[in-house]
């Protein structure tokens, strides 16, 4: 319980006729700050997506990971960052998932 002290998180304890549940809080996670709709691009990785936006109107996520040279993985983290941010939009679902800068 100490390891809690001024953070103001604390644990929680559920019990039931048979079973207890303790919940405890994450201190490794940070709330982020959104950033408001079409927010200024913060790294040059940003800046390239939305300079391949512009040149095509939509896109898919090979697009991006061909025009800047990084992996799936990596690639998808960007995408979801800028869709959070306001700055894209995600159309269709699965193969047929394409991009485009959001209005």
């Amino acid at each position: 319980m100490e390891a809690y002290e001024g953070t103001g998180k604390e644990p929680k304890i559920e019990t039931s006729d048979n079973a207890f549940k303790i919940i405890l809080p994450n201190l490794n996670v940070h709330t982020k700050q959104k950033k408001p709709n079409n927010a200024p691009p913060k790294n040059s990785e940003e800046e390239a997506v939305i300079a391949l936006a512009k040149e095509q109107d939509t896109f898919t996520r090979k697009d991006v990971e061909k025009a800047l040279g990084i992996g799936q993985t990596t690639c998808g983290r960007l995408l979801r960052q800028m869709i959070e941010n306001g700055q894209l939009v995600q159309e269709g679902r699965s193969k047929n998932t394409h991009y485009r800068l959001s209005k």
